[in-house]
């Protein structure tokens, strides 16, 4: 997938065939974070093999963490479950309908979703450790 573009939605025009205004539109109609603090900014993120993109956006940090919990658990049923729902909480467009339906025809989409929304949410943030 490429690299996860911040969108300004209140333009003209379209994104692969997506108006604006439809995406702007889905993120009227999208369920506020569970945190309630307003979306600050999403993202188009497209692999280069599928037509369709997705519209989503960074998770609050309780939303992030049953994912962090089952990645730490070492319990692949449990991750394969946080990995599908954090996927689908952070996905604005397409709708939930469709989201589903994706991910049952391609049940490693969520895992690389999940990969561009940390990437996002400053999971591939770099630090060097210095010794002091």
């Amino acid at each position: 997938m490429s690299k996860p573009l911040p969108l300004n939605l209140d333009q003209e025009g379209s994104i692969n065939g997506v108006p604006f205004a439809t995406l702007k539109s889905a993120l009227t109609n999208a369920k506020p974070r569970r945190d309630g603090r307003q979306i600050k900014a999403v993202y188009w993120i497209q692999s280069e093999e599928r037509t369709e993109g997705f519209l989503v956006r960074a998770p609050s940090i309780d939303e992030a963490d049953p994912f962090t919990a089952a990645a730490a658990s070492g319990d692949g049923a449990k991750l394969n479950t946080a990995t599908r729902n954090l996927a689908t909480v952070c996905t604005i467009y397409p709708e939930r309908a469709e989201l589903k339906e994706l991910f049952e025809d391609e049940p490693f989409l969520p895992m690389n979703l999940v990969g561009k929304i940390t990437e996002i949410s400053g999971g591939s943030k770099g630090f060097e450790i210095k010794k002091t």
